[in-house]
């Protein structure tokens, strides 16, 4: 945890806690920006919807061509390759 190796960022934890900080209404905090770790990557929806030049309509579309979830074909073909190769009332 960062916690444990910035002091800086610990006492910032502490003074959250002790209601030295400011906090919204929804319990978010703003963090200092000499203690916000900079982002150097992408920070568009558009490119979480593309992938190797495709732009997908939807989220889950695009995390399956990213392979980071299985399509609902993955689940329907190995029903398919199990009943083929045993029969129905063995599954």
């Amino acid at each position: 945890m960062r916690s444990l190796r910035d002091q800086e960022f610990a006492e910032f934890l502490i003074h959250i806690d002790d209601g030295v900080e400011p906090t919204k209404p929804d319990d978010m905090v703003r963090l200092p920006l000499h203690i916000a770790i900079p982002w150097e990557g992408p920070t568009s929806w558009e490119y979480l919807l593309t992938n190797n030049g495709m732009t997908f309509s939807t989220f889950k579309k695009s995390a399956e061509d990213r392979g980071f979830l299985e399509t609902d074909h993955s689940i329907r073909d190995c029903l398919v390759e199990a009943t083929s190769l045993r029969m129905p009332y063995a599954l």
